[in-house]
């Protein structure tokens, strides 16, 4: 394999059909590679930054990669997923490699050399990376032998719900707390009407519907005194312009739960590998005694059921409707690297500082833990 960096969108488009291809045959369910997403936001916040993707090719076959931009922060070069860790506009819930399973110890070695004989870099940040904690080690691993500084790690839950072969069977292996109030909101909804799920399709359909969407999203944050994310027009518009491209590609699925003729919730989700992921949702505060919310997640897996998804995908974010739902768990992964330079061994020593004296601390506490229990023994 060859490594090469497309540091300009005109270099990234000219790529962008062996890019896709790369990412189809490697089984990722993840929209945030797409080109379609990567491009959609370069165009919304490329402001003060600049693009620098990796791409791995085998001969003349694109194999793997990952997309990175470079900021100037603090003082420090850093280099971000496009969408992964953003102060004010985070909208990536995934920073992965684009490798197949096979070739993605190759493609994370190939990256960290091509990675290592750039000068333009401090720190690198890989947010909520996707990844297994043996493909973890391995870039850990990988980064220490050529003495580049591990800054920070840390984890986060994704929340999944495993689906099952009916409905009444996800019922059945739930609480009876939760099967007694689904049931009950659908109850409450027949009373007042039809209830029926609507997908929608098509560049103006899709508008429209978000449009829809971004009145709920407000006015329900504004009933229960906050404010939705979607007060802030560029993200909007970023968000209206997303869609539009993922329905091109046939990734988003585009959902308006109705009673009757009245609009209760609305979702927006994708589907690259035959799963239905969420996106983002809102729902009407005016019928919020129906539970919109429980409604909706209830449809959308029954759709996931009639497709014979294998699973949803509720992504990070410890809300009460993810801890409600899910019934499984993965992990993704936080890692700050930087390169081998006065500021990031300070930063380096400071670390090992703190967590010798936590570790000190800790063997303090259980010392005296352990010299309580034997002298109330004594006693």
């Amino acid at each position: 394999m060859q490594g090469m960096w497309l540091e300009s969108e005109d270099q990234f488009r000219a790529h962008v059909d062996d890019w896709d291809n790369a990412l189809a045959e490697s089984g990722i369910d993840d929209p945030f590679l797409l080109s379609a997403f990567l491009l959609t936001w370069w165009g919304q916040f490329s402001e003060g930054r600049r693009l620098c993707v990796f791409a791995a090719y085998d001969g003349e076959k694109l194999v793997g990669g990952l997309p990175l931009y470079v900021e100037r922060r603090m003082g420090q070069n850093i280099m971000r997923f496009p969408g992964g860790d953003d102060d004010d506009y985070a909208v990536a819930n995934y920073t992965n490699f684009l490798a197949c399973k096979k070739r993605w110890n190759g493609v994370v070695d190939l990256f960290i050399d091509c990675l290592d004989l750039r000068k333009d870099w401090d720190v690198i940040h890989f947010h909520r990376l996707h990844a297994t904690e043996e493909q973890i080690e391995h870039i850990v691993r990988s980064f220490k032998r050529r003495c580049l500084h591990l800054l920070h790690r840390d984890q986060q839950a994704v929340f999944m719900i495993d689906v099952p072969e009916s409905f009444e069977h996800f019922l059945k292996n739930s609480s009876k707390k939760k099967r007694k109030a689904i049931r009950q909101s659908y109850r409450d909804a027949d009373s007042y009407g039809r209830l029926h799920l609507e997908q929608v399709s098509g560049a103006l359909d899709i508008e429209q519907l978000f449009d829809r969407y971004v009145v709920l999203s407000r006015e329900s944050y504004r009933v229960r005194g906050g404010k939705s994310t979607f007060e802030d027009q560029k993200l909007t518009d970023f968000f209206r312009r997303l869609l539009i491209c993922l329905d091109r590609v046939s990734v988003v699925g585009a959902y308006e739960l109705k009673i009757d003729q009245q609009t209760i919730a609305i979702g927006f989700c994708y589907s690259i590998c035959g799963n239905i992921n969420y996106i983002i949702t809102a729902f009407s505060f005016e019928f919020e005694s129906y539970r919109p919310g429980y409604l909706l997640m209830s449809e959308l897996l029954k759709k996931a059921i009639e497709i014979d998804a294998s699973h949803m995908n509720l992504y990070t974010g410890e809300t009460p409707q993810k801890l409600y739902w899910s019934n499984r768990r993965e992990t993704t992964y936080q890692l700050f690297v930087g390169r081998d330079n006065f500021k990031n061994r300070l930063i380096k020593t400071k670390l090992i500082i703190k967590l010798k004296d936590h570790a000190l601390a800790t063997r303090r506490l259980l010392g005296k833990s352990t010299l309580l229990r034997t002298l109330k023994r004594k006693l």
